[in-house]
């Protein structure tokens, strides 16, 4: 769900299967693959969560070296360390060894919008929704990208599209906030915001809309909040 709780969950779970078996390489990727989830949902620090995520990948990979999810995780991590060119050949021997891996393809996806590659970017979230349709996650993503390319508005008309599928959605919910504030619709994005059932009070996107709408002392509350939290790990 993306919730912190959730996550940690999930890691437990990870955790206790790797004490089962230590040589079980998909419990390393799973494990690496939470902490790279919750650096996504902005749940602990970079500092925190990469050095962790990092340690997992490369015990899979040491384990089962043609294992595509780890090097999946593993161009997730070159991701977020802003090592472009390392994260997408990590994500085409991913998709080498595991065609059908759709987060490999969503990640290539956020590199072709770097790129300022937008046609390549769509193109490969269609391969993505074709493999795994049911996935809200990956449909938010997708509705995330209409925001960072300026494309509120139909980025707004194809979240509400998933959302019909998918009523109150978390992950979807999330993009479509994106996109109303990008739009200019600030209110309509904290009214998003407070429908999401994990959502924080101290999402940026709140603090945003808070300084548009002349909310001055509540968005510095969420902005001495994220100064803190920084200061302190």
């Amino acid at each position: 769900s993306g919730s912190k709780e959730d996550m940690d969950k999930a890691r437990v779970f990870f955790q206790k299967a790797i004490q089962e078996d230590s040589t079980y390489a998909w419990a390393w990727v799973g494990l690496a693959d939470s902490w790279i989830e919750t650096i996504f949902w902005h749940r602990v620090t970079d500092d925190d969560a990469l050095p962790q995520a990092k340690a997992a990948e490369m015990h899979a990979l040491r384990i089962d070296p043609q294992n595509g999810e780890a090097y999946g995780a593993l161009g997730a991590i070159n991701l977020l360390e802003r090592d472009v060119i390392s994260s997408e050949k990590n994500l085409q021997k991913s998709l080498e060894l595991n065609p059908n891996y759709s987060y490999a393809y969503e990640r290539l996806a956020w590199i072709a919008v770097m790129r300022g590659q937008e046609k390549e970017s769509f193109d490969l979230y269609e391969k993505v929704l074709l493999l795994d349709p049911l996935s809200t996650r990956l449909k938010g993503s997708q509705g995330t990208i209409y925001y960072f390319i300026g494309q509120y508005k139909t980025g707004i008309e194809k979240c509400k599209e998933f959302l019909s599928l998918h009523p109150g959605d978390n992950f979807i919910l999330w993009a479509l906030a994106y996109c109303y504030a990008g739009n200019g619709e600030y209110e309509k994005a904290i009214e998003t915001l407070h429908q999401r059932t994990l959502g924080t009070k101290t999402n940026w996107i709140f603090a945003y809309c808070y300084s548009k709408l002349g909310r001055t002392e509540e968005a510095r509350q969420i902005l001495d909040y994220h100064l803190e939290r920084k200061q302190t790990t």
